[in-house]
């Protein structure tokens, strides 16, 4: 398979001393560029680094695309979107590739001729949000102000956990393409350098446009009891020992829709929520199919809603009224989720033409109002263009105290629910929404 990969190869000279440089990949729609030493047997073989071939490799693509790309290779190597893949040493033709992200801390390796290659994404996804926080540890007790808001709210080294306030345009974990702008590598970093971190993961996530509470486990006996915990959650019983609430600002198309959404959460309702379910079709692309019919194959997806808040609309810089002219009815909803499907909180809402503000996937123009959206167009979009942000945030988010247990079986100790049946309970109190809206009359 992979001397199917270069068959078609085009090739450049290297250097003067006689190195050929194999490409594949300069019309990828996908921006992603293969290439490799190709050493004949009848010269003595030479030696170049990561770094040497990644910016021949830079240099075509830039001649061959007539263009200046955006990102030099020392850019590319410091988001981690440059992998090394290695033959597998059986030489088999069903084998896997070995692969390694590449950094500037090993730019410097040689890279072995006709075995090793190299996959660049010369124009990786891009998460700029993760410079709008800090990630360094806060003091404990400070009355300091901080430039800007910090990321970690706070950590328990024991029990090996961490709770974050990810912003909005951040992705949770890498990607493919970009290995630093996200929650868990900017946390590792912190906690490697306090010389406190064993092996950090996320026991859940968050969407990339979603903000808000998450944990990452800096321990793995946390996140196996995190995902201990989350086995017990069903549809019949959400209360299986950690809890997440969301709030979500969403779009009216007029009052009586709220109207109609309040007197079905009727006074029974009011103790546990509002029961709301829908099916999602598993093989549909973003944005996911979602509907209130079952289909063979789809998922069932359930949240309950919690509370809803007054009809809200914009506070835009007028004069004369300080408010939306038009009037773009929204309002803040809470809910809790009982399946966590992809985009479910975001897909169940367009679902019941209530699409999430910001909401770039199934917003207006992927809902079935859209042209009355179309004609309730305001003022107030221009001000959320400039935010860029969706109408969602993790606002509580709480799981039961553990404690550290011996495990004879294992051999070990690991963490268990704590006898006190007591949370650790983590709240954010306003959405960032919440100075910007007023209430209609």
């Amino acid at each position: 398979m992979q001397q199917d990969l270069w068959k078609d190869a085009r090739e450049f000279l290297l250097s003067e001393r006689g190195g050929i440089l194999q490409l594949v990949g300069l019309d990828s729609p996908t921006h992603t560029l293969f290439g490799r030493i190709h050493h004949d047997a009848k010269l003595p073989e030479q030696t170049y680094s990561v770094q040497q071939v990644l910016k021949c490799m830079l240099h075509q693509a830039q001649l061959d695309l007539q263009e200046t790309l955006e990102l030099s290779a020392t850019d590319l190597l410091r988001l981690g979107a440059v992998w090394k893949l290695s033959a597998p040493n059986d030489g088999g033709t069903n084998s896997k590739l070995k692969r390694q992200r590449q950094f500037l801390e090993n730019a410097t390796d040689s890279l072995q001729s006709n075995i090793q290659s190299l996959r660049v994404h010369f124009r990786p996804s891009r998460f700029p949000a993760a410079y709008t926080v800090d990630w360094t540890l806060p003091p404990r007790q400070s009355t300091v102000h901080a430039k800007k808001p910090f990321a970690i709210l706070d950590w328990n080294l024991n029990h090996g956990y961490a709770v974050i306030n990810k912003p909005c345009g951040l992705a949770s974990h890498a990607t493919v393409d970009n290995g630093v702008e996200n929650v868990l590598y900017q946390v590792k970093q912190q906690f490697s350098e306090a010389g406190c971190l064993e092996k950090a993961s996320l026991p859940q996530r968050l969407d990339i446009e979603t903000e808000g509470l998450l944990l990452v486990a800096l321990k793995p006996e946390f996140a196996s009891y995190i995902g201990r915990l989350l086995e017990k959650k069903s549809l019949s019983c959400d209360t299986c020992g950690i809890y997440k609430q969301y709030k979500c600002l969403v779009h009216l198309l007029s009052k009586e829709q709220r109207e109609k959404l309040v007197c079905k959460l009727s006074t029974d309702d009011r103790r546990h929520g509002l029961l709301v379910e829908h099916y999602m079709d598993p093989k549909s692309v973003a944005p996911k199919t979602f509907q209130s019919i079952h289909c063979d194959g789809w998922l069932k997806c359930a949240l309950r809603i919690l509370d809803i808040g007054p009809v809200m609309t914009w506070i835009v810089n007028d004069d004369e009224t300080g408010v939306d002219d038009e009037q773009q009815l929204l309002v803040q909803v809470r809910v809790t989720l009982l399946t966590g499907r992809t985009h479910q909180i975001r897909g169940q809402f367009a679902a019941m033409s209530m699409p999430l503000v910001g909401d770039p996937l199934y917003g207006r123009q992927s809902c079935k109002c859209n042209r009355e959206w179309d004609a309730k167009r305001s003022r107030g979009d221009a001000l959320l263009g400039e935010t860029g942000r969706l109408g969602l945030q993790c606002c509580i988010s709480s799981f039961l105290k553990p404690k550290w247990e011996f495990h004879a079986k294992k051999n070990r100790n690991i963490l268990v629910q704590d006898e006190s049946g007591e949370y650790c309970r983590y709240r954010l109190e306003e959405g960032w929404w919440s100075e910007r809206l007023v209430q209609v009359d």
